[in-house]
């Protein structure tokens, strides 16, 4: 590397240094992707100055011809791959797609920002740009009739088990699919999910070794179409069976209409208001149900201990012990596993374990 600085020469030395770099990569003895040596290698092998190297490499990053990556050194520049293109798709019934106030709510979720996070996070590092069709798309590209939107692979982010005829039709089609954030049971159809059952079992179970028996769930409609709440509540009376024990029907609060919740709530509060815990199955019903509480003047866990699917927002209690869904890593495997798809590995999905926060919210009552 000494040969590569004459100093004697007119030519400044950042430029021959810079000269150096370029005849390099056009003779290919520095490759797409490759590293330098850093400035002060390049500093100390040419007996140079670290700054007259650093504004040698600096000029070329600025050409395009290189690239710094901070802790990592320079590299030569490759060339930008064509982001593959994700179409994102729901296949649930038309009512359940909300309002503007409702949607403006939800795009607030801590549940919806760190899903958002994770899928952005995700198409980023894989390469992908995601597509969000609607739902007059959805019904073309069931048909085929899908034109003018090319696709790479399609990614359906909300999926009720009595469209699976729909998602069975996308799967034969020549396009990759995966579903997120449901498990697809019984089928060949690879998904990256949250486990809804062994956490859910696991936080119940902590509520009767602390002598709860008389234990409410709130919970959406135990319907075939959402098998994640059947999951969910499957593990709340799994907590009780192991214990030998049988909870009462009325101690479920099932909930069809987001836009009734509060109401069902509060009437399901009034009606058992001998329930010495509650198991909240899933953030949507967080604030109503916490709110009607405090209403009620039920301090927690003084009056009544607490759990919650999904990790509940500061305001209404940090203290309260929930599962945790780990959204942002289940965002960035969904689009490993499409990146894996397309190259033409076999990928049969990920079920991902929540984890139980620390907290409070449970008092001993034996």
């Amino acid at each position: 590397m000494h040969g590569i600085i004459d100093k004697n020469a007119p030519e400044p030395i950042y430029l021959q240094l810079k000269n150096w770099v370029e005849d390099s990569i056009r003779v290919r003895k520095l490759l797409p992707g490759q590293r330098l040596p850093s400035e002060n290698e390049f500093s100390r092998r040419c007996g140079i100055h670290r700054n007259t190297a650093r504004n040698a490499l600096l000029r070329l990053e600025v050409e395009g011809v290189l690239r710094s990556i901070p802790g990592s050194g320079w590299f030569v520049s490759q060339p930008e791959k064509r982001l593959r293109r994700a179409g994102m798709l729901k296949l649930q019934d038309p009512e359940l797609r909300l309002s503007a106030s409702q949607r403006q709510a939800v795009s607030q979720s801590d549940v919806y920002i760190r899903i958002k996070q994770g899928l952005n996070d995700g198409a980023a590092m894989y390469g992908f740009e995601m597509v969000r069709l609607s739902a007059e798309e959805v019904a073309l590209l069931l048909q085929g009739e899908l034109q003018n939107l090319p696709l790479d692979a399609l990614v359906v982010t909300e999926f009720q088990s009595k469209y699976l005829e729909q998602l069975r039709k996308l799967k034969a089609s020549n396009l990759p699919v995966i579903v997120f954030n449901r498990q697809v049971f019984g089928e060949d159809i690879p998904c990256v999910c949250i486990d809804q059952y062994h956490g859910t079992r696991d936080l119940v179970t902590r509520l009767i070794q602390n002598g709860h028996r008389r234990i409410g769930c709130i919970t959406m409609a135990l319907d075939a179409s959402w098998r994640y709440a059947l999951e969910r509540h499957r593990g709340y009376a799994d907590a009780f069976a192991a214990a030998g024990l049988t909870p009462e029907r009325k101690w479920t609060c099932q909930i069809r209409d987001i836009s009734w919740c509060r109401r069902k709530i509060r009437d399901f509060l009034r009606n058992n208001p001998d329930l010495t815990a509650l198991f909240i199955a899933g953030d949507t019903f967080h604030k109503s149900a916490l709110e009607l509480l405090r209403k009620q003047g039920k301090s927690i866990p003084e009056d009544i201990s607490v759990v919650a699917f999904d990790r509940v927002n500061s305001e209404y209690g940090e203290h309260i012990i929930a599962l945790n869904q780990p959204f942002e890593e289940m965002g960035r495997r969904i689009f490993q596993a499409l990146d894996r798809m397309l190259a033409g590995q076999s990928v049969t999905g990920e079920v991902l374990l929540p984890a139980i926060t620390h907290g409070n919210s449970i008092r001993n009552i034996q």
